[in-house]
């Protein structure tokens, strides 16, 4: 935490200092009012008003002894060495006004000062009494301001460890998926060599610009939903060579919605849930649809596929690319999002992405 004054708080201890001034001058003003020489209020204002405007200029001051003083915690030690502090600050608070006032404004300066202060030793004795107690306000509210400062810092460095701790579990989990899915997609094309090696080495030049995207988004957790789905095409094209026509891919998609960010490998992971649990288990051909749709605050992403006939196909089982992405979203988010996984008909099966809409910059 900075030590330095700042204009504000300085202001603002200054606009106390005079406001209280002006509540003990009304309370004087009251008492004289029940006596038999009542005194008007702005005459006492205007014998007061050097005392506590003289506050002004000692605020500085005591604000560096209280940041000098009391550098964590207030312990019995720090609050003796306030209270020294503030007896000195008192009589020198008390001496400076008395003595500006009797030598520099009064018309006719006592020769005497010095003899005449010692003479009236009590009643200064009892303004500086009036002096202590409003350094010990100053005090309190520079203090007060300190553990305020105090809270907020720390509030500030638990949400950016958080933020921290947020972002290295979400480059944990990109750096799970990204062996995840170059996995799937060399077992897909060892299990094509065999059987046609011009396709697998169509998939291998498909596979290389997919680990280019891959690579070159690695330290960002956004895209834009057009290169979402060039991304995720690319895949399709993948799966497609490997399944010959038994894949149909179709999209659907709001053009206002091309812009707009996602996080990265949304797309991949639902078509990935298609092949695996539809496609990967049937001899049926599987119909993908990807639909993107936008509202005013979100964004749509549904991929649906259908579920063939020999009820071999999976419609409840999600793999671990989904799982992986609903804790990504789950940091990215933080809950403001929904993915929701299920059967819409007897025939379809479907997962549902809502995000908040995230423009691009």
């Amino acid at each position: 935490m900075k030590n330095k004054l700042s204009p504000k708080l300085w202001l603002i201890l200054s606009c106390i200092m005079i406001l209280q001034g002006m509540l003990s001058t009304f309370s004087s003003y009251v008492y004289f009012l029940n006596t038999q020489n009542p005194v008007g209020y702005f005459e006492l204002l205007s014998q007061r008003i050097l005392s506590y405007s003289f506050w002004i200029i000692l605020i500085p001051f005591i604000y560096f002894v209280v940041t000098s003083v009391v550098k964590d915690k207030i312990r019995i030690k720090e609050i003796l060495l306030l209270l020294l502090a503030g007896i000195l600050v008192a009589i020198f608070h008390r001496l400076s006004v008395v003595w500006i006032n009797d030598q520099l404004i009064s018309s006719n300066p006592s020769q005497e000062f010095l003899s005449e202060l010692i003479n009236e030793k009590y009643y200064f004795l009892s303004l500086c009494y009036d002096s202590f107690f409003s350094y010990i306000l100053l005090v309190v509210f520079i203090q007060v301001y300190r553990i305020s400062i105090l809270r907020r810092e720390a509030i500030l460095k638990e949400e950016s460890y958080k933020k921290q701790l947020a972002n290295a579990e979400l480059a944990n989990l990109k750096m799970k998926f990204q062996p995840h899915f170059i996995f799937n997609s060399l077992h897909s094309i060892s299990t094509m060599a065999y059987k046609n090696p011009e396709i697998a080495d169509s998939m291998i030049s498909k596979l290389s610009e997919l680990l280019r995207y891959s690579i070159n988004s690695s330290e960002n957790n956004f895209t834009t939903v057009e290169e979402e789905l060039s991304f995720a095409r690319k895949y399709i094209e993948i799966q497609k060579l490997r399944f010959d026509d038994r894949i149909d891919y179709t999209e659907h998609i709001d053009l206002n919605a091309l812009k707009d960010k996602v996080p990265l490998f949304v797309f991949q992971p639902l078509l990935e849930n298609c092949i695996k649990h539809a496609v990967e288990l049937t001899e049926d051909k599987i119909t993908i649809e990807s639909t993107v749709s936008k509202t005013e605050n979100q964004l749509k992403i549904v991929i649906s596929n259908n579920l063939p006939l020999d009820g071999e196909a999976s419609d409840k089982s999600l793999g671990e690319g989904i799982q992986n992405l609903r804790e990504r979203l789950i940091y990215i988010y933080n809950g403001n999002h929904k993915l929701e996984a299920k059967k819409k008909s007897p025939n379809k099966f479907s997962v549902t992405v809502i995000l908040p809409v995230h423009h691009e910059e």
